[in-house]
């Protein structure tokens, strides 16, 4: 039976209109005549079975009380649930907006700009959930609402709602994103929290291609192929493709995880201080000793082998007026060596000189081969030796940009685990799109290494240096960690040694350098130190 205007359910909740109509559900647009006749969604579950709608209610009591402690504004919340005769009913306040996946019906798919504003916009609410111990369980494009009055992203429709719905004898025509994913493939979805964070890479990749993910997935090669409908810039597909990578430790995992990628990869680039003026250097006026007329009654100072108490030594013996002499000696000299030392200035300046030096590429942003004997490829006994911090990382250079100690629990532990270790490489891969190419942002180099990582990459005559000198940039495609084969940590020092695959060119240019590109499996050594709050990568060895 369909409710009509006017009618009062429990006691409180006046029916206004209704909004949708299934054969086992029914929504209304209803008034709270407790909460100021406050606008409310009541959504009625019906059942043809005696006594369902309470063995579900007290099945689902326990998460749907939690969701009622939820307060959000980008979360719609749950206000009330109740069991009448065979009839379950869940009351949510009412969001006046359009969902995502009606938006792009109506309009058309998102852009990058726009896909990366609702992730950031999304992934803090998502944070907050998974605080609470609680996650959505039904992330798509048709759950997300774009509120109207302030035109930011809300969550609805909490998985828990469809397995309602499910229970209570009703087919849910809209199957969860991630149970449609499952029928494609099998352990590729992640569990618990994760589930969100993989549903919601998903939810992105159909807005901005307007497809179904049976249609951006490549069943014979166990993989999405969703860039092949959507050109976006190489930073953003990096982070999409790590939120849906196959192997848990390439995934993105968090919604603070993912936040972290994001930052790294499209920051501001913040030129560094500029270098500290050279002190300037008082000139004293030399006398010219051609056009000076010198008293007769001057004599130069004397210089002969007096005798001393230590043999060697040159004793000087002066006449009167020698120190003015001395002085114009002396200025003669500091003269021609002025003369001197502006010719070798000058010379050092030509063209020659600067474009030898400009043919020359700096190491390789990948870690320095070494030459070393099989004993040294294993890590390092800790604790290892001391690590500069760079001068250049100062509180001024990085005050401006959020660190990973903001926006991710892995780097500020005092303590580091394998697996945050892992994560910690994984930033630096990424970091290196936007450091070793436009913006060349040494600000992120500044917030993720420390001592000679640092220097050889963001420090004078460092890689970045070179590659803006000389019109050069990295590009990469595949940046994987294949395992981990040893992981060691004491204090505040600790060292991973990966097998990392890398697909890179250096364009300078616009011609690809042979030589500096490449497509290499390596095992590297990244040795990690705890600097000023948190974890960076002091150094890293590649071995043969």
């Amino acid at each position: 039976m369909v409710r009509e205007q006017g009618d009062l359910v429990h006691k409180r909740y006046q029916i206004k209109h209704i909004l949708t109509q299934k054969t086992f559900e029914v929504t209304y647009l209803t008034q709270d005549q407790v909460q100021c006749s406050e606008n409310c969604v009541l959504r009625e579950f019906i059942s043809t079975e005696i006594g369902k709608a309470a063995i579900v209610g007290e099945q689902f009591q326990q998460q749907l009380s939690k969701l009622q402690g939820i307060k959000n504004p980008q979360i719609q919340q749950l206000q009330d649930f109740f069991w009448e005769s065979e009839r379950l009913f869940i009351v949510q306040n009412y969001i006046d907006g359009q969902s995502y996946q009606d938006l792009v019906r109506s309009r058309s798919v998102l852009n990058e700009a726009e896909a990366i504003e609702l992730l950031n916009q999304i992934l803090p609410v998502l944070s907050y959930l998974h605080s609470q111990q609680i996650t959505h369980g039904d992330i798509s494009p048709s759950n997300i609402l774009l509120q109207s009055h302030d035109n930011l992203p809300v969550l609805t429709n909490f998985g828990v709602i469809a397995d309602i719905l499910t229970q209570m004898g009703g087919e849910n025509s809209k199957i969860k994103i991630l149970d449609r994913v499952r029928r494609l493939a099998t352990n590729m979805i992640p569990l618990g929290e994760s589930e969100d964070i993989y549903a919601l890479s998903l939810t992105i990749v159909m807005l901005l291609t307007g497809q179904e993910i049976e249609i951006l997935f490549n069943s014979q090669t166990q993989s999405w192929e969703w860039e092949n409908w959507k050109l976006v810039s190489d930073q953003f597909a990096s982070v999409l493709n790590r939120m849906l990578a196959v192997q848990a430790l390439n995934r993105l995992d968090t919604a603070e995880a993912v936040l972290q990628a994001l930052n790294f990869s499209f920051a501001p680039a913040v030129p560094p201080p500029p270098p500290p003026p050279i002190p300037a250097v008082a000139l004293i006026p030399v006398p010219d000793p051609w056009n000076q007329s010198i008293p007769n009654s001057v004599q130069p100072p004397v210089y002969a082998f007096a005798q001393s108490s230590q043999p060697g030594t040159i004793n000087t013996v002066s006449a009167s007026g020698k120190n003015w002499q001395l002085a114009v000696i002396l200025g003669s000299v500091v003269g021609l060596c002025i003369v001197g030392i502006s010719y070798l200035f000058l010379t050092l300046k030509q063209p020659t000189q600067s474009t030898q030096q400009a043919s020359t590429p700096p190491t390789s942003p990948l870690p320095t081969a070494t030459d070393s004997s099989p004993q040294s490829q294993v890590l390092p006994t800790l604790p290892v030796s001391p690590i500069p911090t760079p001068q250049e990382n100062t509180q001024s250079s990085v005050s401006t940009v959020p660190t990973p100690q903001e926006n991710a629990r892995v780097l500020s532990s005092t303590s580091i685990s394998q697996q945050e270790a892992v994560k910690l490489v994984n930033y630096w891969l990424e970091a290196k799109r936007v450091m070793f190419a436009p913006p060349y942002n040494r600000q992120v180099a500044a917030v993720i290494t420390t001592g000679k990582l640092y220097t050889s990459t963001a420090g004078s005559d460092g890689t970045i240096d070179w590659l803006e000198r000389n019109n050069a940039r990295y590009e990469y495609g595949l940046q994987r960690i294949e395992e981990v084969d040893q992981f060691v940590a004491d204090g505040n020092k600790a060292a991973i040694k990966v097998k990392v695959t890398e697909q890179r060119k250096l364009i300078k240019n616009g011609r690809i350098d042979p030589e500096q590109s490449g497509f290499d499996t390596i095992a590297v050594i990244y040795n990690l130190q705890f600097v000023d709050g948190q974890w960076r990568i002091a150094s890293s060895e590649i071995l043969k």
